[in-house]
Formats: structure tokens, C-alpha cells, sequence
């Protein structure tokens, strides 16, 4: 294979945490020609650790004067080292691992935010015109929507996806046609503004970090001191302090959302490989090109297993030796006994089903289906059911259209898929007639 003809367009989203690129993920998969996660993320060559998209930690303190100049020079903002932005552009020039990728003769080209965007936030030609560049292999934009977005009122809500990020439409468009796979990644995420509560003010100090001046510097409980040749010292401080809670900030009045701190949201930064449905059909056709369900998790749908009901723990000693009495001591939380969950029902061993279906593989993938639906007395959401099934959504139709070649028999609409209400519904009573099982 001639890796040499695979192009990436970089696109640094500014304080995006997963939350939002989870909402970012979903709606890519409902473009005209869909995209979606790289089977790469799922391969085993080259993976980072053991989770589906590599984690990636920002630089500390989580703010984008030093988290953003890690991300583009390719290596922790050393110590002592001043906060500079507009340096950005030469540390991903002369990032290493960048410039293994270029001709020796080229430049790694990144856009900032005032170069990747007009006023209206639409791309620049610029901008437009670096991605569709085929003779550069990598190039690289900034886009501080979510970012900008936090210094806002915090009474206004953002829903975040494709068509709210004013560039993104057109640089994925011009990405697809360029045969470039995306890099979908953030320097650091945030935390909302809602349950922010001021615990004072300090100087050289951002709403969740400050300085932390010596060793002998009392933490509070909020707080939790770093030091070392990964984190960017202030010059002349022992290290920094950061908020280690999603309830406290420094200063007065919050924005949308605040960031600095070390909680996971504010940490651990999204970055994901994606590309249209067609990047494969090119000249590599290369498996791990191909385009997969974006990882959704079943709580994002407001699925929940049922909780196992369990002893009431014992209240909380007071008075006695070694019992905090300062602490304050709550009732235990009631305890509700959960109905246990259903195994599978006995459809899977319908004779009907294994005469009319001979592949044991076919046929987990129906009763995958049907018991997917039965759990959910019958009706599912388009986005759940393809979550639940490990499928793309855009592929749900198909999906069904496939379950109804063996289920629907004799004319029965035993499944239906109802494409404008986004639902697929399973009759029961039918199931239960036309493949001779007690459900």
C-alpha cells in the first residue's frame, strides 16, 4: 500500500469536551453522505491502550494558552515557558512527528482562528483552499466555537452538531472531496457553569487553576497541587494548583461553562479519526478506512440497567471513637427492589425461524434485533436501536428492510421502520403467531 497517498485535515476544536463531541459524532452519521468513526479506532495495529478512542490527557493547567501549544507542538509546555498562542503556527511547523509526514521541502500549514473563519463564522477561502490542496498530505484549522461559546451568558443553551458549527459543513464537504480522513480532537474540555460556586480570589489565578507559589501553601479540599516537567509552571512558582470538583471556582461571576481544573471533562480531550462513508472506495481501499457507529453509550438514550436491590448500609457511627462528628450524617437512601430483568425469550429457538434462516451467524443478528426490541415492549428510537445493535444510524433502514425479509411473513408487518417519526416497531402478537413460540 502507498501510505503516501493518504491526506488528514486536522481540525482543532477549542474546549470541546466529550460531551459535546459525542453530539458532534451523532449528528456526522446524518449527513447526506455520512460519516462516522474509522474501523482504524477499533484495529488492533497501532492502538493506543484498550479503550475504543485513545484517551488523551491535556496539558496542565487545562487552558488553552498551554493544552493548545502541547496539541500542535506535539509535547508538554515545559516549565517556566511563556503562554503564547500566537506561537502555535511554528510549533506545528516544526513539530517531529508532523514533519515526518511532509515533503522535506514543505511547511506543516495551520490556520488559526482568525485565518480559518470570515466574521459570519463561515470557513475562509483560505481555508477552503488549504484543505483541498492535495498536494499537502496534513494540514490543520482552529475552530473556537464551543470555546467562544463559554464566555457567554450562562442562561443560554448550546446544542452542539455539525450544522451549529458554522465551517464545519463546508470543510467536511471539501475534506471528502480532497479523499481526507479527519482528525476530530480538542486541546482540553470544560466543565458548565451552572453549579459553580466562588471560594475566592487569587492572584495569577484563572477561574478553576492558580499558582501555586510554595510547597508549604495549604490546599483546600477543592484543590490538588501538580508539579513537575509535564506541568507549565508559572516562573519563579513551585507548581499550580487546580479545582478537582465540577462545584467551585475562583473569582466573581461565571461564564457558560470554565475550564483550568482536573476533573475528567476538563482532562481527558476528545480525539477521533473520521471520514465520509466513500474514503474506502479510494485508491488503498483500505478496511480500516471504513466508517463505523460512532460509540454512543446507553445512558446517553436514558437506558439504564435496573439497579440490584441490596441491604440498606448501616447509618454512620456518631459520638463513638474514630467517628467523624463533624461530619454530617444522611439517612440511607431508600432501597427499591428492581424487577429482575428477563432473559431471552424463546423466539431464538422458534423452529419457524431456523427453517427460514440456516446461517447461525443471520440469525443472531434477528434475535439480536427482536430481543432488542421485546426488552423495549416493542418500539425503539432510531438512535438507541442502532446504538444498542453496534450499527451506523444511517444504516438503519437498510438494516430493517433486511429484518423484515424474514420476519414479515405472508404479507404480516411483524417489523416496521417509520423513516419520518425515526421509530421501528415489533408486533408481538404477530412474532408470536407466525413463529409458533410462547413470548
Amino acid at each position: 500500500e502507498d501510505e503516501a497517498e493518504r491526506k488528514l485535515l486536522v481540525l482543532l476544536v477549542d474546549g470541546m469536551a466529550w460531551a459535546q463531541a459525542v453530539e458532534i459524532l451523532q449528528s456526522l452519521a446524518t449527513r447526506t453522505v455520512p460519516w462516522g468513526p474509522l474501523a482504524w479506532h477499533a484495529s488492533s495495529k497501532g492502538k493506543l491502550g484498550q479503550s475504543l478512542y485513545p484517551a488523551v490527557m491535556a496539558n496542565l493547567p487545562t487552558v488553552t494558552d498551554v493544552s493548545r501549544a502541547a496539541f500542535f507542538a506535539g509535547k508538554p509546555l515545559a516549565p517556566g515557558a511563556p503562554w503564547n498562542t500566537a506561537k502555535d503556527v511554528s510549533r506545528w511547523a516544526e513539530n517531529a512527528d508532523v514533519k515526518k509526514l511532509v515533503p522535506p521541502t514543505d511547511v506543516p500549514k495551520l490556520l488559526l482562528r482568525g485565518e480559518g473563519h470570515t466574521q459570519s463564522g463561515a470557513p475562509s477561502q483560505e481555508a477552503l483552499t488549504l484543505v483541498g490542496d492535495t498536494s499537502r498530505r496534513i494540514v490543520a484549522i482552529v475552530i473556537n466555537a464551543i470555546d467562544a461559546s463559554l464566555k457567554s451568558d450562562p442562561q443560554q443553551a448550546h446544542r452542539w452538531d455539525v450544522d451549529t458549527i458554522h465551517a464545519l459543513p463546508e470543510l467536511l464537504e471539501k475534506a471528502r472531496e480532497a479523499g481526507r480522513a479527519v482528525l476530530v480532537a480538542s486541546d482540553h474540555g470544560h466543565v458548565p457553569a451552572d453549579r459553580l460556586s466562588s471560594i475566592g480570589t487569587f492572584e495569577k489565578a484563572g477561574a478553576r487553576w492558580r499558582t501555586w507559589k510554595t510547597a508549604d501553601e495549604k490546599l483546600s479540599d477543592h484543590e490538588l497541587g501538580f508539579t513537575g516537567s509535564t506541568v507549565a509552571t508559572p516562573p519563579g512558582a513551585h507548581g499550580v494548583v487546580m479545582l478537582i470538583d465540577d462545584a467551585a471556582r475562583y473569582g466573581g461571576a461565571a461564564h457558560a461553562g470554565e475550564h483550568g481544573g482536573a476533573t475528567l471533562a476538563e482532562v481527558v480531550a476528545p480525539c477521533v479519526l473520521v471520514g465520509c462513508e466513500d474514503l474506502s472506495d479510494g485508491p488503498l481501499h483500505d478496511s480500516a478506512l471504513d466508517v463505523q457507529a460512532a460509540h454512543v453509550p446507553a445512558w446517553w438514550h436514558f437506558e439504564l440497567p435496573a439497579a440490584n436491590a441490596g441491604p440498606a448500609p448501616a447509618p454512620s457511627p456518631r459520638g463513638k471513637k474514630g467517628a467523624n462528628v463533624n461530619q454530617l450524617s444522611f439517612l440511607p437512601e431508600p432501597v427499591v427492589a428492581a424487577a429482575p430483568k428477563p432473559g431471552p425469550s424463546l423466539f431464538g429457538s422458534s423452529p419457524v425461524l431456523v427453517q427460514l434462516v440456516k446461517s447461525e451467524q443471520e440469525r443472531k443478528q434477528i434475535v439480536d434485533a427482536v430481543e432488542l426490541l421485546l426488552d423495549r415492549q416493542g418500539v425503539a428510537s432510531e438512535a438507541p436501536f442502532a446504538a444498542a445493535l453496534g450499527i451506523p444510524v444511517w444504516r438503519v433502514g437498510g438494516v430493517v428492510s433486511k429484518l423484515q425479509e424474514t420476519l414479515n411473513i405472508d404479507g404480516y408487518s411483524v417489523i416496521s421502520y417509520d423513516a419520518q417519526a425515526k421509530t421501528i416497531k415489533l408486533d408481538r402478537g404477530k412474532l408470536t403467531m407466525l413463529f409458533e413460540v410462547k413470548l
